[in-house]
């Protein structure tokens, strides 16, 4: 119920991509965490705005927030104190700032008189990030830096591949819940201007329809999936994957390196040039 309840709240977000002000200013306050020695080196970005670092503006899919994989265990106190520079840099730019602990993550809620947007941290317990911190560390020594378009900051991303694992089991998780979702990626096959806003236009009619109905599981399910599928694709086609890499993160996790259907299915359609 609680995560219902929190997709709920990002349903009614008006999406957005990198080129927007607001993300701007959000990956410009994330840049401060390298200012200090006890959060430098201790983030990298992760999810759909991680994605779109790496492609034109023309591909971008919009997303609600802005997500963080953070190098370390926090309690919520210890959150508001790694939080400090990023919130003081978007409050002395005028937004309105709020710390958050929700049930998978914290975050600061960020909105002005025009626009919100959320920014999130990844809450893990010293148990947890004890069985993560293989994978963690090296996802952060992968990572890279990027350039804030139009602003003098940086702010660290994770790999493409280490983009794509994710979303690529989650996909296999979908799938095996309801395969008939890959009807949906028949257009994918043959990726073109065509095709990508035609994804994008679909992408966009689901979010509209999660707006009206936010307790729709069948619609979030369909439009995680639909999101997922096309960022692997689109990464696939106009980035590139070390294979080599890509494979050493794919076998962290048993439903990528396993044969099943939905994993097949899906690595033939979205990583066609690609072994795992």
């Amino acid at each position: 119920m609680i995560k219902t309840i929190e997709s709920m709240k990002k349903a009614t977000l008006t999406p957005k991509t990198i080129d927007e002000d607001i993300i701007k200013d959000i990956l410009c306050s994330v840049g401060t965490l390298d200012d200090k020695i006890y959060t430098r080196d201790q983030y990298f970005l992760v999810g759909g705005i991680g994605v779109q670092g790496y492609l034109p503006t023309s591909c971008r899919r919009p997303t609600s927030d802005v997500d963080l994989a953070i190098m370390k265990p926090m309690n919520y106190e210890e959150f508001k104190l790694f939080s400090r520079l990023p919130f003081e840099y978007l409050n002395d730019l005028g937004y309105s700032v709020k710390t958050k602990k929700r049930s998978r993550v914290y975050s600061l809620d960020i909105s002005n008189n025009e626009d919100s947007c959320i920014l999130e941290f990844s809450r893990r317990n010293p148990e947890n990030y004890k069985g993560m911190r293989k994978i963690l560390e090296r996802e952060l020594e992968n990572s890279r830096k990027k350039i804030v378009e139009e602003r003098d900051s940086t702010y660290r991303v994770c790999s493409p591949e280490d983009l794509v694992v994710p979303k690529l089991m989650r996909s296999i998780h979908a799938m095996n819940r309801d395969y008939n979702l890959g009807t949906e990626l028949s257009e994918l096959s043959n990726l073109s201007e065509r095709t990508i806003k035609s994804r994008l236009k679909k992408i966009g009619e689901l979010r509209r329809e999660l707006q009206e109905n936010p307790l729709s599981y069948e619609t979030m399910e369909e439009l995680r999936f639909i999101s997922d599928t096309y960022d692997i694709r689109v990464l696939s086609e106009l980035v590139g994957f070390n294979e080599a890499y890509l494979n050493i993160a794919a076998k962290d996790w048993d439903v990528i390196t396993f044969p099943s259907n939905s994993r097949d299915f899906l690595i033939r359609n979205l990583l066609p040039i690609i072994n795992l």
